[in-house]
């Protein structure tokens, strides 16, 4: 098969989504629009079965609104039938069971039908699909280093392994880009600008002992200023009543028969 044309079998009329003409012309413009074979964009490995897109382009290209486009992709992501690994410039859609529209082996001779269903992505095994050659980026690091480069004032590379072991074995947990990118806002409000600030790092926000933990706590809000504090000298300055000053500065000019009355 050369990746001209999709197969359908007629059970397709009794799939659950048929009826929903909106969540059905996407699923079949992700069919068609789903890489054959596998290719490289931008130095990142796009896998068989998926591709690069994002919501405002597809919804250009099925004549759809954006919210019908996402209200469909949800759908199809509900039932599984398709996954997607979304970065801050493009999003990767994935058909799971690619094989079921494409199964034919002469354009990957090497794999066969029990192989390719272990490369088909889902949330617990897309770090599988990268390729392990070094002019490759991984998915993960392409996506997650810059924006903690951009946040942190860093300069970490993406294409160190160390890293790359790190952010797959994160998915391979089940963990999302967007999880990773949570934990990086995160740590860097709480700790930049503090002694802490060292430890915007990957291995630290990335460790298997870690990241759980810092998932999963309480946005720390920036701490209130301290109420009257001394710009000068940092110290609390007293409270006055200035009434009450105001009052005693009138009083001393008084005759003190007057201040008598007056008090």
């Amino acid at each position: 098969m050369n990746g001209n044309y999709i197969k359908f079998y007629r059970s397709f009329l009794e799939w659950e989504w048929w009826h929903d003409p909106n969540t059905c012309r996407v699923f079949i413009y992700i069919l068609l629009r789903a890489n054959w074979t596998d290719k490289v964009w931008k130095g990142v490995a796009i896998k068989r079965g998926s591709f690069v897109s994002s919501v405002k382009k597809i919804a250009e290209e099925t004549d759809l609104s954006v919210d019908k486009i996402r209200t469909a992709l949800k759908h199809l992501k509900d039932t599984e039938e398709i996954t997607t690994v979304g970065t801050a410039k493009y999003t990767v859609f994935t058909v799971v069971n690619y094989e079921k529209y494409q199964n034919d082996t002469e354009q990957n001779p090497e794999v066969n039908t029990e192989q390719c269903a272990e490369q088909i992505p889902n949330k617990s095994r897309q770090h599988k699909n990268i390729k392990n050659n070094k002019n490759i980026k991984n998915i993960y690091s392409a996506a997650v280093i810059p924006h903690l480069n951009e946040k942190a004032g860093t300069h970490f590379r993406e294409d160190t392994q160390a890293t790359e072991r790190l952010l797959s074995a994160r998915a391979k947990e089940g963990y999302t880009i967007d999880d990773m990118i949570k934990v990086i806002d995160k740590k860097c409000e709480e700790w930049k600008g503090t002694e802490f600030e060292k430890y915007l790092r990957p291995n630290t926000l990335f460790s298997p002992s870690h990241f759980e933990q810092y998932l999963n706590q309480k946005n720390t809000p920036a701490k209130d200023k301290p109420k009257n504090k001394n710009r000068f000298n940092n110290f609390n300055q007293r409270e006055y009543d200035f009434d009450e000053i105001e009052r005693e500065l009138l009083l001393r000019d008084l005759p003190l028969e007057a201040r008598k009355e007056s008090t």
